[in-house]
């Protein structure tokens, strides 16, 4: 067990790591374009910090852990929330452009719903749902790029020209990122079945608390650390982007390899949860003062209630 513990640890760290080098790198990488914070934190760096949701629910799949694999993307998109944007909010108030919302968020909402739908056909996410899932991540993709291109910053734009000698680095740093995070995954997924099978806990249940959480460390860190230094738009833009990522990318893909089959209690519980988290996100819409730390704390406290109600839970 106690192997196991330092494994875990190990895991998380690696993956925690790998995953800051693939967005420190993917994030110059845009920035040379002149692509807009909203942009980037939607993108590039939402895709970053997804990869290491898509990569352990690969290896979950491969290893055929399909409660991992699907468990992981749902608890960590309630982790980006009750986590990630409750610590940003607790370090500094939130708040954005409505405009800069008002089609991405009900997009997320959309594809949390058509995720929640595909579930509810029979208990089973199949080829024909993913389908649907990744053409709602590339429709989002294709007309978020296209909005950057039509409202380039030309100011940052201007000032990354000289820095793109650096471009090569930053693109090995994405490589060396994307090689940590399929070591940390492994990793991650072998020691959080072997401690908590011991327990009698069931895989949904695993991959929606420990592995969601560790796999949700890149967002943690990098929308904390945007909010801290007043890049809310990326701040946000990570959260969102990364949801539907982890959707579109993560659930879609896993289901055109295979079709998973969904628990019913996950069905009363997780998934619904998942839609109250994303619905959580709606006073960013609502008020223009965004979110403080009175909305973080809460958000806080309900994310600890989940985990709590969701590890004493019976399988």
């Amino acid at each position: 067990m106690l192997l196991h513990l330092v494994l875990l640890a190990v895991a998380i760290a690696v993956t925690f790591m790998s995953g800051s080098l693939v967005v420190s790198g993917a994030s110059f990488t845009a920035r040379c374009l002149g692509i807009r914070k909203m942009a980037i934190g939607m993108t590039v760096v939402a895709f970053g910090t997804s990869a290491p949701e898509f990569v352990v629910s690969f290896v979950a799949m491969l290893m055929g852990k399909q409660g991992i694999a699907l468990g992981n993307v749902v608890g960590s998109n309630i982790a980006n929330v009750g986590l990630a944007l409750a610590v940003a909010a607790l370090a500094a108030p939130i708040a954005v452009s409505r405009r800069n919302l008002v089609v991405e968020y009900p997009a997320m909402i959309l594809l949390s719903l058509a995720l929640f739908g595909a579930a509810l056909t029979g208990g089973t996410i199949g080829r024909a749902e993913g389908a649907v899932l990744v053409a709602g991540l590339i429709a989002f993709i294709v007309y978020t790029s296209t909005l950057a291109r039509e409202n380039r910053d030309q100011s940052s734009s201007s000032e990354e020209v000289a820095d793109r000698s650096k471009l090569p680095r930053n693109v090995m740093l994405i490589l060396l990122g994307l090689v940590g995070l399929s070591v940390g995954s492994k990793l991650l997924v072998d020691s959080s079945v072997a401690i908590l099978s011991a327990f009698g806990i069931p895989e949904f249940i695993i991959g929606a608390t420990v592995v969601a959480v560790g796999t949700s460390l890149p967002e943690i860190a990098t929308t904390a650390i945007g909010a801290w230094k007043g890049e809310r738009e990326i701040a946000v833009g990570n959260i969102i982007g990364s949801n539907v990522f982890n959707i579109g990318m993560v659930a879609g893909t896993m289901s055109l390899i295979a079709p998973i089959s969904v628990a019913p209690q996950t069905l009363r519980y997780e998934f619904p949860v998942m839609l109250f988290f994303s619905l959580l996100m709606l006073p960013l819409l609502l008020r223009e003062k965004g979110v403080g730390r009175t909305w973080g704390v809460i958000a806080g406290a309900a994310y600890v209630a989940f985990v709590v109600i969701a590890l004493s839970r019976p399988g």
